[in-house]
């Protein structure tokens, strides 16, 4: 399983509630409107169908990431809630935050936590039904896109500076910390959900795998900024 579908799974985790609710109005729209519908009665239900399984999907990829959560300890969820999920209420609960390591350490325990989420997603067969059952989800296609092309600032925002300690004792860039307050986490936070809401309600040609490789089918141009 590849590390940009554990991203993409992290980036969403905490849209995947709404996202279901959304595909299960979508099916009760499907099944009330069919009457005025010009398809056949087998189109119509198909597409029924269809949404249903995708809130199931949607709710299942959730549960699965709640069991992995429950696994990791106060600092891995900081770490996640940071990086990942960006949800405003949750980092206030963290309160004053000051991870006594350098700002190289922080990336590199981020990419150690990535590696056990990638693995533990993989216990629960993600490698295998990522694609079967997002394969065509435009929300996922348009994550997947911007983490696979190098822009996952258009995901988060980019932390601004001010947002660290300026030095610890040792001095030097290598030096600084994250973060100095959650009040900035907070208001980044705010901002890159706007973000979010944005990138979920964009249309992206679907996903593909290839020989065990992640790839994007041909589209236009400029699809995904």
């Amino acid at each position: 399983m590849r590390k940009e579908i554990s991203k993409v799974i992290l980036y969403a985790y905490p849209w995947l509630d709404k996202l279901a609710e959304a595909s299960e109005t979508a099916a009760m729209n499907r099944a009330v409107l069919s009457y005025k519908s010009p398809r056949d009665a087998a189109s119509d239900a198909e597409g029924v169908i269809d949404e249903v399984a995708l809130a199931c999907s949607l709710r299942e990829l959730r549960e699965d990431v709640d069991k992995v959560l429950g696994e990791m300890d106060a600092e891995e969820l900081f770490l996640l809630e940071y990086r990942y999920f960006r949800r405003r209420e949750k980092i206030a609960l963290f309160g004053k935050v000051e991870l006594p390591y350098s700002v190289r350490e922080y990336f590199r325990r981020q990419c150690a936590l990535l590696d056990r989420v990638t693995l533990a997603l993989e216990g629960q067969g993600w490698a295998e039904r990522f694609f079967e059952r997002f394969g065509k989800f435009p929300p996922f296609c348009r994550l997947l896109s911007a983490v696979s092309g190098g822009r996952e600032r258009s995901i988060v925002g980019q932390r601004r500076r001010r947002g660290f300690c300026a030095h610890s004792s040792s001095g030097g860039a290598g030096g600084r910390r994250l973060p100095l307050t959650t009040s900035t986490a907070m208001a980044i936070a705010a901002a890159d959900a706007r973000q979010m809401a944005t990138i979920c309600t964009v249309d992206v040609p679907p996903m593909s795998e290839e020989e065990g490789s992640l790839s994007l089918e041909a589209g236009p141009e400029g699809t995904v900024r």
